[in-house]
């Protein structure tokens, strides 16, 4: 299956020094992760922990720390698909970040990935559940999540022309079809068997959801 890729986390590369320490720091990590990168890797997975900032706003350190990160993988002929995350475990209650805490989130790194796109191959719907999958997370009281202003929230903020990957048919669903966001989602899902598993039952052969 496809696996390579990266998993860091956003505040320990902020306090690496200034932007050419984070820039390098990341290139570390980058070539330990992905030692074939200057050869024959072309996409990897970012995963992109802003834990550290789960409680407000990401600091001018962690926005330029993303940026280093991605000036980095360029510079290997790497594009990514950034998946921004808070759980750790499932659930992770811990590390979880309310919903407005997330929007503005969202707000703060739409710059940051529109300076960043011609290193991004395609952007994943995340920010929610373990490894942005966007299930087993907090969703209750204070972390109550509105999925579908998520949705939105996201694809407002994708640059334009760019497209949002999404796991299951049934997010993707949470706006009408004939909105023009709904155009501008696509799916990505490593557990789509192509026969009955218990793991992913609604993407099973002659599922409405396999099915779309």
């Amino acid at each position: 299956g496809y696996r390579t890729g990266t998993s860091l986390d956003v505040k320990t590369l902020s306090e690496a020094g200034d932007y050419a320490a984070m820039k390098e720091a990341a290139g570390r990590h980058i070539d330990e992760k992905m030692p074939d990168a200057r050869d024959s890797t072309t996409v990897a997975q970012n995963y992109l922990y802003i834990s550290g900032y789960n409680q407000g706003p990401i600091d001018d350190k962690g926005l330029e720390a993303i940026t280093a990160f991605y000036d980095a993988q360029i510079q290997r002929g790497v594009k990514g698909q950034p998946r921004f995350i808070y759980s750790h475990d499932m659930p992770d209650p811990v590390h979880d970040a309310p919903q407005d805490v997330i929007l503005h989130h969202i707000d703060q790194l739409a710059p940051v990935v529109a300076a960043c796109r011609d290193g991004i191959n395609a952007f994943q719907m995340c920010f929610i559940g373990a490894w942005g999958e966007w299930h087993s997370y907090s969703d209750s009281g204070d972390y109550a999540i509105d999925e579908a202003a998520l949705v939105r929230k996201v694809l407002q903020t994708v640059p334009a022309g760019g497209f949002a990957q999404i796991r299951l048919p049934q997010y993707k669903n949470l706006i009408p079809a004939a909105d023009p966001l709904y155009k501008r989602i696509s799916f990505h899902d490593d557990a789509v068997f192509g026969v009955y598993h218990p793991w992913n039952k609604e993407l099973s052969p002659g599922k409405e959801q396999y099915k779309q």
